[in-house]
């Protein structure tokens, strides 16, 4: 019976390596079809969030998956200013908002039942 209580990590899990397999797709695509890959991204990712909070640290991990493998983005002075690295920072734009709810999520269900 312990497996069930489980489930919950697996699922996380699942939609976490989902979102990172979109995304992946995403940035070799161009066109509609990566729009259509990136909004499956976001789309697993709140699944992810749905499933587990602990998922929040994703675009952390897209934002590293940009440097390396993909190179996508170079880390040097002054790469604020340019603008391929704000469009990859705008990209990460609805992860963000999806998570942005998260960390308030735990405390309103404490706060109903102490009270």
């Amino acid at each position: 019976m312990a497996w069930v209580t489980e489930r919950r990590d697996v699922l996380s899990g699942l939609f976490f390596l989902l979102t990172i397999l979109l995304y992946l797709a995403a940035a070799d695509a161009d066109g509609a079809p990566r729009r259509r890959l990136l909004v499956g991204s976001v789309t697993a990712y709140a699944l992810a969030l749905l499933s587990k909070s602990i998922v929040m640290t994703l675009p952390l991990v897209l934002l590293l998956l940009d440097v390396y493998p993909l190179g996508r983005l170079q880390l040097r002075r002054g790469m604020w200013r340019e603008a391929t690295t704000r469009a990859l920072l705008r990209e990460k734009l609805p992860y963000s908002r999806s998570a942005s709810p998260g960390p308030s999520c735990p405390i309103g269900p404490s706060r109903r039942s102490t009270s």
